[in-house]
């Protein structure tokens, strides 16, 4: 008896175009490039300041009820700043019933774009971890980030004491401290 095994899945296509012509923005030059993923599942495609929401941080915040849904950067608003001459801060923190809105200010590189998470220090503290990379410019400058975030049935928002930045005690604020 013969046998027939057909087997079809879906394979998932992402164009880029970028201008690869540089030195004249006038006259554009596009060259396009394609990614196939095997899956939907597979495809991670980060382009500018982006949450990152496949790690093990992620993770543990879903369980915590949190749910890190979209980040926002605002232009270097000052720039050519001495690195280290400025501290990271956390600007203010909004919450109401079912969500909590966070902005913080990073001084880094004027080229970086910045990858995005949110780290349970302890049960108590949110550090808001912003990591730069992408082009480098001569000069730094003050980032704003803002993170969304959206409060689950599961959240125990009153256990969340202190936020900090990248894990710096410096930047540490009491959320009774806040706005």
């Amino acid at each position: 008896m013969p046998f027939s095994l057909s087997v079809f899945c879906q394979n998932d296509t992402v164009f880029i175009e970028r201008n690869i012509n540089f030195n004249n923005p006038k006259y554009p030059k596009y060259e396009q490039d394609t990614i196939v993923f095997e899956s939907p599942y597979y495809r991670h495609v980060l382009i500018g300041t982006s949450v990152v929401n496949s790690l093990e941080n992620y993770r543990a915040m879903n369980i915590y009820g949190f749910d890190f849904y979209k980040i926002e950067s605002i232009s270097c608003n000052s720039n050519d700043i001495e690195l280290g001459s400025k501290t990271n801060s956390i600007q203010s923190i909004y919450k109401n019933d079912s969500s909590l809105l966070a902005e913080i200010s990073v001084y880094d590189n004027c080229g970086y774009s910045f990858l995005c998470e949110i780290e349970i220090a302890n049960d108590s503290t949110l550090n808001f971890i912003a990591k730069g990379y992408g082009h480098f410019f001569s000069c730094n400058c003050c980032h704003t980030l803002k993170y969304y975030i959206k409060l689950n049935k599961e959240c125990d928002i009153e256990k969340t004491k202190y936020f900090i930045i990248n894990g710096e005690e410096k930047t540490r604020k009491s959320i009774t401290k806040l706005n």
